[in-house]
C-alpha cells in the first residue's frame, strides 16, 4: 500500500509495526493519552478528551519530528516522546498544528521518504503553513518553513516544484492569518520555560551532524548530510524564534519539538544510556 502511496506523495511515511520502535511509539502515546485523560495531564488544566489528545498527540509528533533529526537512531526518538509528554506535564499543552508544521518541514528538508515532494506535496504544507499563523507561536514557525521551501533548491537532490512560489504563499498567507486572528499579546516567559527554550538551543548548537548511513523510505538511496544539517538547523532556528517572538504561548507551542532536539542530544552524547550509532549487518534493514 505504501509503495502506491509513494507514487503521490514524498511526506507521507509509513509506521511499520515489524520495527521495535514503532511499535514502541503507539504503546507510548496511547500511555500519554491515558495520562492525560485521567487528569495527569497539562499543567494548564486542560483534561479528559482535550488532556488525552494533548499528551498523546505531543509524543506522537516529537517521535514523529526525532525520526527526521536523527534518522540513523530510534532512540533518540522515543527519548523526544517521553520527554514531550513531560514538559507537557510541565508547561502545558502544545500547539499541535505549530508541531506538525515544524516535523513537516524537517522531513521536507532530509528527503527522508526519497523522492522530491510532489505539487500535492507542496500544496498541503503551504495550506498548513498558512494555517500555522492562527496559533500562538505559530507565525515565527510559519516564516522559518517559508524559508525552508525556498531553501530547498540550493540543497542536493530535484527540486521541489513550485517551492519558492509556496513559500511567498506561506511567509504572506500566515502574517496575514496573524494579523487577522490576532493572537495575543506577548507574555514574559516564566523561568522554567526560558530553561526549556535556552536548554534546547544549546543542546541542538552542540549536536554533532554526522553523515547518515540510513536509507529513504521510496528511493534507497543514501541520506544526504547536507539536508540532515538543514534539517536541524531550520528545527532550531524555529523554536528559537517562536519562543523569542511568541513569548510564553511560543515556548509552550513548540515545547515538544524542544523535546525532540533534547533527545538527539542526550543521546547522542549518551546522557541517556540507550542505543548506539552503529550501522547493521550488511543486507539486514535498519531499524526505522
Amino acid at each position: 500500500m505504501w509503495k502506491q502511496i509513494y507514487r503521490y506523495s514524498s511526506l507521507a511515511r509509513s509506521i511499520d509495526l515489524r520495527y521495535h520502535s514503532n511499535r514502541s511509539i503507539l504503546i507510548v502515546a496511547a500511555l500519554m493519552a491515558v495520562l492525560g485523560l485521567v487528569g495527569f495531564g497539562p499543567a494548564d488544566g486542560a483534561g479528559g478528551l482535550g488532556g488525552a489528545v494533548a499528551m498523546g498527540g505531543a509524543a506522537f509528533g516529537a517521535w514523529a519530528l526525532g525520526r527526521e533529526l536523527d534518522p540513523d537512531q530510534p532512540a533518540s526518538a522515543l527519548v523526544g516522546a517521553l520527554a514531550a509528554g513531560g514538559l507537557t506535564m510541565w508547561l502545558g499543552a502544545p500547539a499541535l498544528l505549530v508541531l506538525a508544521a515544524v516535523a513537516v518541514m524537517a522531513r521536507l528538508l532530509l528527503r527522508s521518504v526519497g523522492p522530491a515532494p510532489t505539487w500535492l506535496d507542496v500544496t498541503a504544507v503551504a495550506i498548513l503553513g498558512i494555517a500555522t499563523g492562527a496559533r500562538p507561536g505559530g507565525w515565527p514557525v510559519a516564516l522559518v518553513l517559508a524559508f525552508a521551501l525556498a531553501r530547498d533548491r540550493q540543497l542536493p537532490g530535484e527540486a521541489m516544484p513550485l517551492g519558492r512560489s509556496a513559500a511567498v504563499m506561506v511567509a504572506g498567507g500566515a502574517t496575514g492569518v496573524a494579523v487577522a486572528t490576532g493572537v495575543g499579546e506577548w507574555m514574559m516567559p516564566s523561568a522554567s520555560e526560558w530553561v526549556v527554550l535556552g536548554a534546547a538551543v544549546a543542546a541542538g548548537a552542540m549536536t554533532k551532524i554526522e553523515p547518515p548511513f540510513s536509507a529513504s523510505d521510496a528511493g534507497g538511496a543514501v541520506l544526504s548530510r547536507a539536508r540532515l544539517a538543514s534539517a536541524r538547523r531550520l528545527t532550531l532556528g524555529a523554536v528559537a524564534l517562536a519562543g523569542l517572538l511568541g513569548g510564553a504561548a511560543g515556548i509552550r507551542a513548540v515545547a515538544a519539538a524542544a523535546a525532540a532536539i533534547l533527545a538527539v542530544f542526550v543521546v547522542q552524547r549518551r546522557i541517556v544510556p540507550v542505543g548506539m550509532r552503529l550501522p547493521p549487518p550488511p543486507g539486514v534493514p535498519l531499524p526505522r
